[in-house]
């Protein structure tokens, strides 16, 4: 019995106790039957009805298996002969009266109570009521209580969801401990209060029920947006760093004393606004020379778009664009100002009115942003150059709660849902496409809104019901999220709700220009909606200019509106600087020259004040700060050359390095392990030196690193970024790694244009030239093997809940196969691999079950077991196969993990030291894990090893089936979905076709539909009723015409072994086989009329599924799961 089913049992014991305790006590009232039936005209029949049903609600298919389960089965058995009890007593008055209505006879009832039978029942409830609230507080509110975990795991999880229903869920947890407590106290005292215990029942009756449903709603609403959910959802707004010291402020409040900035000698040089809210902004006591802790304000630069050469500029408008210079006309030893000014302002023009123009620019842009919010339904575009901080604004609008309050307003009583997304080309592939955007939107969406769940995924809903819930579920495909978000978009109007979006760095999605576009158009129409309104940002490139109203009421360009912040920005970095003494009685000038310059870039001006300040720090001059500054190029192109070539030559290999190594961006598994992110984890870059050794990291022990160890390579690196890359590189904290300092920080290019700089082809050669022997994929995976190596272990590492460490492992595999073997980094031009890649994993995984756990944290004594057993099933929605998940109690085997990862000397190997591994075990086969990676080579090598396709594999349920049906299944749901693995299991196929396999196969394929009728559903999630898919929807086809359908590139090897079998389709011979494995089709009938043959126009992906493979023999349905390693 699950803990959810024992919560409605227990509801429907309290619900018989008290419905026979109104029975007995003359309390009970018919309010109103089935039939219609009132308290007035009731008949004690109606009673004896009601009992019966409330005695339905005591049997349980489910047999207990813990100590409460069989306590509650047990008090239900005693319930029940209870009822047959008071049936009887029942019949017994409706017998002898003649007057037989419930009205008149519940008094008659009530005066029976002392008598001998009517006393033993209200003894015998009294004492079941009092058992059942001590279930039902042991249930709900002991730790040991299987009930509380699991409602405690569902709400935890839906918690860290954010899930709306999480937050339902605890409220009504604690009303039902409340209520079960005060039940308990009242039925203790003295003096008992019927009339309360009554009240109190009810509502643990009714708190229960809601309490199973909603368990029910949440668990299946969890597992829908665990579906949704990828690991950097927040990555990219994680990263940018919040808008400090009052930037951005002016867009929401209002600015009542204009944008003048202060530098007063008298006090040392702080800098503070003429705003109340900016006094004292920076203290230059405080500052430091440690690089982390230069002012927050100047990260919020990192995070913003980058400088494109050719980039559409917006025009002036010189009457009402704000500007910035700086004056500085006060005395020695007075206060000094540097004052911003607007366009077109000169000393000759009096500052006031300028201030006061520059004011109304910017109270304009703020009427016209909160009137957006608070009522317009159209998109407002954020448009700004690279580097004036975009994505930092959206940051802070998001976070902001003024945003939220306007935006109440607009939904007008309505609940308001907000969503955002940061698209994000320096991550991986979901940060960058429509999959991800989509994905994020309604993850964010459907939290908030669950209600809409099983409307924009009816059939995951029905189906998260069912048994396969033992199971994780796999990540939703791409054409399920893009019909999923369609069905959001395309309701248009929402009876309780109103949704916003804020996207960020439209210009970073992946796509060309076309698609640029058709983002942009597609945006407008989804913002078309009364309930739908968008807010995005870009560059100011014509796709979005063009395509987005012009409208300054919809429209703001920040690089025009940014000067003030920029010099606030600079003067800071400045004043925070140790060395500030040096400069304070000039700095002010360059500031002034900065701003002018930068033009509204945040990101020139940071790297131009770094410059500056490394020549305080080296005592130039203030004509050669100046000078310096001259000679800054205005581009930053020529800005990062300038700083790269700044470089002592000792020092060139080292930065070369480091710079090439984070400008890698292989391709592999999400999550990323360091190897294949473009931010590594920072002890990767403290690894460098040890690379000269070429055993290293595989001479080195395996062991976990002390806190002590990992804080001082933290501490060397950070200096070592700061000199060796110019601050182009950056070492900053992780907010998604795991609590372990090992995996706190990262190191990450301060800006994205640095990492497109590096990229470009002409730089890649130069660091290619300057180290011919650093291979780029040698020393990722020498780093991930270091990672594993020195990794800190604990318990937690080894179970399927945590996905750090076998990310990383898998990982290493897959680049190895796909990106090093069959590729150019390790084997160009016959060269051989530096070391044993499947003996050094497998040193590893021995190390990880043999030594204790190395994290200082860790209780727990290391029992050996590595529980990363995976499994495969064609069960997500349109008949993919996919790698799903992982099955929680088995062990995990390297050597069927070698398999499938293509490591032949080391699965050769092991089948010469035991022939019989070649064979399989009933549960896995090497041949089968060899087949579904796709290796032909591995297969051919397991084939002549003595592995047997006809071995026969058991798919649970007392159901097994064959290696070669099993890939079968595989490989035609590749062929109908024309992905780009098909070609790789048509030469596995190839290999089976070789060896003699049988080919009298046919397949059975029905389109897809993602939805389904009610009823459907309703059968489909009750799991009581099986029905097949209607007759008219299945056609069938051959594995011949299938490969010639599919029209591989071996198609001619595959038709010539075809043909040399020579056997005529069994199908055509005889139609009394197919009854047998077939039942719904009648035996006189023959195959050819029960269905018409598949013939498509082409193969779509997403249109078509394989409903089962056929031969002579026996018949594979989907629905299975199996093991792969």
């Amino acid at each position: 019995m699950d803990p959810i089913t024992a919560v409605g049992f227990a509801a429907s014991i309290l619900q018989f106790i008290e419905f026979s305790w109104g029975v007995i006590t003359g309390t009970y009232e018919v309010y109103k039957s089935t039939t219609g039936t009132t308290h007035e005209n009731a008949h004690i029949s109606t009673v004896v009805n009601d009992l019966e049903r409330a005695t339905d609600g005591l049997i349980s298919d489910v047999e207990g298996k813990t100590k409460n389960e069989k306590e509650l089965c047990n008090l239900a058995d005693k319930c029940h002969e209870l009822s047959q009890d008071l049936s009887k007593i029942l019949k017994k008055l409706q017998a002898s009266e003649k007057n037989s209505k419930w009205l008149s006879l519940k008094v008659k009832v009530a005066s029976m109570r002392k008598e001998k039978e009517i006393a033993s029942i209200e003894d015998r409830l009294d004492r079941y009521r009092s058992q059942i609230l001590v279930r039902l507080n042991f249930m709900l509110c002991e730790q040991q209580s299987s009930v509380k975990v699991q409602l405690d795991k569902i709400q935890k999880e839906g918690v860290r969801m954010s899930t709306e229903t999480s937050a339902q869920l605890a409220c009504i947890r604690q009303e039902l401990n409340q209520a079960v407590k005060a039940l308990l106290e009242t039925k203790n005292s003295a003096r008992p209060n019927e009339d309360k215990k009554k009240i109190y029942s009810m509502d643990i009756c009714s708190a229960l029920s809601k309490l199973q449903s909603m368990s029910r709603s949440l668990s299946r609403e969890n597992l829908i947006l665990r579906r949704l959910y990828f690991d950097n959802i927040y990555a990219r707004e994680d990263t940018i760093t919040n808008a400090e010291s009052g930037t951005f402020k002016w867009i929401l409040e209002e600015d009542e004393n204009g944008p003048v900035y202060s530098i007063a000698a008298n006090d040392g040089g702080s800098f503070y606004s003429s705003e109340e809210d900016d006094q004292e902004l920076v203290d230059p006591s405080e500052s430091s020379s440690n690089a982390e802790e230069i002012l927050a304000i100047e990260e919020t630069v990192a995070d913003e778009d980058e400088v494109q050469n050719g980039e559409r500029e917006s025009v002036v408008d010189l009457e009402s664009g704000p500007t910035v210079q700086v004056k500085d006309e006060s005395p020695q030893g007075e206060e000094h100002k540097i004052e911003i000014w607007g366009y077109g302002n000169t000393p000759n023009n009096p500052p006031d009115a300028q201030k006061a123009k520059q004011r109304g620019v910017r109270a304009q842009t703020r009427d016209s942003f909160l009137a957006w919010l608070g009522s317009s339904n159209q998109i407002y575009h954020i448009s700004g150059k690279a580097g004036s901080g975009k994505s930092t604004l959206m940051k802070f609008l998001c976070q902001h709660s003024r945003v939220r309050k306007e935006l109440e307003s607009w939904a007008a009583g309505k609940r308001l849902v907000f969503a955002q997304f940061f698209f994000w080309n320096s991550g991986e592939k979901l940060q960058t496409s429509l999959e991800g955007l989509y994905r994020s939107l309604l993850f964010e969406t459907l939290k908030q809104y669950p209600g809409l769940i099983p409307e924009i995924f009816p059939e995951e809903w029905d189906a998260s019901d069912s048994a396969i819930l033992r199971f994780e579920s796999p990540s939703f495909r791409i054409a399920e999220i893009k019909a999923a978000f369609d069905k959001l978009i395309s309701k248009r109007t929402f009876p309780k709700h109103r949704l916003c979006f804020f996207i960020d760095g439209l210009d970073e999605y992946e796509g060309d220009s076309l698609e640029h576009w058709e983002l942009a158009n597609s945006l407008r129409n989804w913002a078309s909606s009364t309930d739908i309104k968008i807010c995005v940002s870009s560059r100011p490139h014509t796709e979005f200019m063009d395509t987005f109203s012009d409208s300054p009421n919809v429209r703001l360009r920040l690089h025009e509106l940014t000067r003030a912040d920029i010099t606030r920005f600079a003067s800071a970095m400045f004043e925070r600087d140790t060395n500030f003494d040096r400069v304070k009685d000039m700095y002010r000038c360059l500031v002034r020259d900065i701003v002018e310059t930068a033009n509204g870039v945040f990101l020139w001006a940071r790297l131009v004040v770094r410059s500056l300040l490394e020549g305080v720090g080296h005592h130039d001059s203030q004509s050669a700060l100046q000078e310096k500054l001259n000679s800054i190029p205005k581009e930053l192109d020529e800005l990062f050359a300038k700083l790269l070539g700044t470089i002592k030559p000792s020092d060139r290999k080292r930065s070369d390095q480091m710079l090439f190594i984070a400008t890698g961006d292989p391709p592999g598994n999400s999550p990323k392990p360091l190897a294949y992110s473009s931010s590594l984890n920072a002890l990767a870059y403290s690894w460098l030196e040890d690379l000269n050794d070429p055993n290293f990291p595989f001479s080195s022990p395996t062991r976990g690193y002390s806190d002590e160890e990992i804080k001082k390579r933290h501490g060397d690196l950070r200096p070592q970024l700061d000199s060796l890359s110019k601050g182009l590189l950056e070492m900053v904290p992780d907010t998604h790694a795991s609590e372990d300092i090992f995996f706190g920080y990262k190191v990450q290019f301060f800006h994205r244009t640095v990492r497109d700089y590096l990229r470009d082809d002409s730089r890649q050669r130069q660091f290619q030239g300057r180290l011919p022997d650093f291979n780029l994929g040698e020393v990722y995976l020498r780093l991930s093997f270091a990672e594993l190596k020195f990794v800190r272990t604990k318990q937690s590492y080894f179970v399927p809940g945590s996905i750090l460490l076998v990310n990383i492992f898998e990982s290493c595999h897959s680049y190895w196969e796909s990106q090093l073997k069959r590729h150019v980094f390790l084997f160009r031009e016959g060269r051989k691999a530096p070391f044993n890649l499947a003996k050094e994993a497998s040193d590893v995984l021995n190390s990880y079950r043999q030594l204790p756990f190395s994290h200082p944290e860790e209780i727990e004594e290391n029992s050996g077991s590595i529980r990363w057993g995976s499994f495969i099933t064609p069960l997500s929605l349109g008949g993919e196969i996919t790698y799903q998940g992982r099955l929680n109690w088995k062990e995990f085997s390297y050597l069927h993990f070698a398999a499938w990862y293509s490591q032949h000397e080391y699965v050769s190997l092991k089948l010469s030291e035991d022939p019989n591994l070649a064979k399989g075990n009933g549960e896995m086969t090497l041949l089968l894990s060899a087949s579904f990676g796709s290796d032909s080579e591995m297969v051919r090598v397991l084939l002549q090893a003595g592995a047997d396709p006809q071995d026969q594999v058991n798919l649970g349920s007392h159901r097994n089936t064959t290696v070669w049906m099993l890939f079968l299944f595989c490989f035609a749901t590749h062929a109908l979905s024309k992905e780009q693995y098909f070609e790789k299991f048509s030469l596995v196929i190839e290999e089976y076709l070789k060896f003699g396999v049988d080919t009298d196969i046919f397949f059975l394929i029905s389109t897809y539909k993602p939805y389904v009728s009610r009823k459907e559903r309703e059968i489909t999630s009750r799991g009581k009723e099986r029905s097949e898919p209607p007759k008219q929807e299945l056609f069938s086809i051959s594995l011949e015409d299938l490969i010639s359908l599919g029209q591989p590139k071996n198609v001619d090897a595959l038709q010539t072994l075809l043909r040399d079998k020579a056997k005529q389709p069994f199908w055509r011979k005889t139609s009394s086989v197919i009854s047998k494995f077939l039942p719904w089709i009648e035996p006189s009938n023959p195959i050819t009329s029960q269905y018409n043959p598949f013939e498509p126009k082409e193969l779509e992906y997403g249109k078509f599924v394989v409903h089962s493979v056929c031969s002579k023999t026996c018949q594979l349905e989907s629905g299975f799961i199996i093991r792969i390693y």
